[in-house]
């Protein structure tokens, strides 16, 4: 099923066959660079992202000593926070933050820091990864980097689908790769949705992971800002979403953590705060009235249990996480085994 399959598993049998409980972990906005940019309220001239790497490293490392061991690993947009020049409209957003010689840096710290990990990442384009309004262009170096911008995988027998939103939110400068996408989804909720009709589905679970949220506390809300998807194209994929079964969408992008369903029950939006920096007092005032809400949380990940009927999700703190692997490895000094495939 499907044209645009990422290989996470090369070596590890046919991956829609349900096997048991697993899990993975969920993160997103890494965004190196953030913390420092002194036009979103930051704290130095945009030059020094230590902060937000000894955050990434210690990402790293609660995953690598999770047990049970993840399956994977995604990380849903905005890896680094500076775009490169010259690949997008030069709108003021843009201008902010569009610099060549960070860019390259960023995303070099972020790979370095990533092959770290021993479980397969999977990397999810965000607005500061391709643009808001993305191009042909900025779409071909996100592939150089990382891959396709969208697709599909399975594990365990779940079905997992990876959107580029920013072909969603806004795709004025892209509008063949938007309606390329378009079609690949449909194509892909079609095949799913047949196999549901049929009484015999193909997937125990299919979730999505992309960057901006379809909705955050309402299925019929307004758009906030540029932090949810507009009310209209919303109501069209949400309701071809959960007409094919898909059952959660993890998203980034808020700096906070928020969960909310549609109001059959069927589909839950599940937002995940920052590994790196989370939305501060000082970022809010700078950027009124688009943002107003300061984060309640501290940096950290998601972890999610794919059981066979259900999937429970928890954010944890990194805080938090490392109190508890450490009495953890205390309790166990072999520790999980190490796997050294890494995908990015």
């Amino acid at each position: 099923m499907g044209d645009r399959e990422y290989s996470l598993f090369p070596d590890d049998g046919d991956q829609s066959i349900w096997r048991g409980p697993f899990t993975f972990v969920q993160a997103a906005d890494t965004q190196l660079g953030f913390a420092a940019d002194p036009t979103w309220g930051g704290s130095g001239d945009g030059s020094d992202w230590s902060a937000e790497l000894a955050l990434a490293e210690r990402f790293v490392r609660c995953v690598n000593i999770l047990s049970p061991r993840p399956r994977f690993v995604t990380i849903c947009g905005d890896l680094v926070h500076s775009l490169p020049e010259n690949v997008l409209a030069a709108s003021p957003p843009v201008r902010r933050y569009a610099n060549d010689a960070y860019h390259k840096r960023q995303n070099a710290d972020f790979k370095r820091i990533m092959q770290g990990l021993e479980v397969p990442l999977l990397c999810v384009c965000g607005n500061h990864d391709v643009g808001d309004r993305p191009t042909p262009r900025s779409l071909r170096l996100w592939e150089t980097e990382y891959g396709a911008d969208y697709g599909a995988f399975w594990c365990g027998g779940m079905r997992g689908l990876v959107l580029n939103s920013q072909l969603i939110s806004d795709p004025a400068d892209a509008p063949e790769e938007a309606a390329a996408q378009n079609a690949w989804l449909e194509r892909e909720l079609s095949s799913l949705t047949q196999a549901v009709g049929d009484g015999a589905p193909k997937a125990r679970h299919v979730v999505c992971f992309q960057h901006i949220p379809w909705f955050l506390r309402d299925e019929h809300e307004p758009q906030e800002g540029y932090f949810n998807i507009e009310p209209d194209t919303r109501a069209r994929w949400v309701r071809r979403l959960t007409n094919a079964g898909v059952s959660k969408v993890f998203c980034g992008h808020y700096h906070r953590n928020l969960s909310s369903t549609t109001r059959d029950g069927k589909l839950e939006v599940v937002v995940t705060s920052a590994v790196g920096r989370q939305m501060s007092a000082e970022e809010c005032r700078v950027n009124g009235p688009v943002m107003t809400t300061c984060s309640d949380t501290r940096s950290g990940m998601r972890t999610v249990l794919v059981g066979e009927d259900s999937i429970h999700h928890e954010y944890r703190s990194f805080d938090d996480l490392e109190v508890a692997l450490a009495v953890d490895q205390l309790r166990d000094k072999d520790g999980p085994a190490a796997i050294s495939t890494i995908i990015c």
